[in-house]
């Protein structure tokens, strides 16, 4: 399985874990000081346990360092292979579905560009034994190349695609998987989805 991001820039903010340590490093609960005439003295004495600052309430330090590492996530913006690639399966033929979203959103940046990449790296991996087909969606879902292990092919219809102009909708996409693993009579099949997750498009 493999995960890349399309955003991998918001991982710099994961440096702001450093603020919840200092919050705890530093934060001294308040007393109230009562002073006695016969104890004034003690006012001298260094309270050594201060300088020695220690971590506490260890769940609410952990709860505070998992959210700033799961908004840096979300912000990355995940590419998530969902099965794996052609070649991690078992022994015999593999029948991959490359499902790539191509809605308005994957424009946006490099997003493309790297959607591009990440499916040039499945297909890179398709063997003589292996069939792939690709599945471009939107709204709606389109079967761009069917059920073939010729590299060219496979090449040349990744480089023709372009990011479209709808909202992102899975639904269609996998439906269209499902019948073509259905189809197969490969011993081993994959759906490797590729996508920013943006429902809104």
């Amino acid at each position: 399985m493999g995960l890349s991001f399309l955003v991998p820039a918001f991982f710099a903010a994961l440096a702001a874990l450093a603020i919840p340590i200092l919050v705890h490093l530093t934060h001294r609960s308040r007393r109230e000081v009562v002073r006695f005439p016969s104890l004034r003295f003690l006012d001298q004495v260094p309270y050594r346990a201060v300088r020695r600052q220690r971590i506490r309430h260890w769940p609410l330090f952990l709860a505070r360092c998992l959210a700033l590492v799961l908004l840096a996530l979300a912000f990355a913006r995940p590419l998530l292979d969902r099965v794996g690639g052609v070649g991690g399966a078992g022994a015999g033929g593999t029948e991959t579905v490359l499902l790539i979203d191509r809605s308005y959103s994957m424009g946006y940046g490099d997003h493309w560009q790297r959607a591009v990449a990440a499916a040039r790296a499945v297909t890179d991996a398709v063997g003589p034994e292996d069939r792939a087909s690709v599945v471009t969606f939107a709204e709606d879902a389109s079967l761009a190349v069917e059920g073939t292990s010729d590299p060219t092919v496979l090449r040349l219809a990744l480089d023709s695609l372009t990011p479209g102009a709808g909202r992102t909708r899975f639904a269609p996409a996998l439906q269209v998987a499902r019948q073509l693993l259905d189809q197969s009579r490969l011993p081993n099949r994959n759906v490797v989805l590729i996508s920013d997750f943006q429902n809104q498009g």
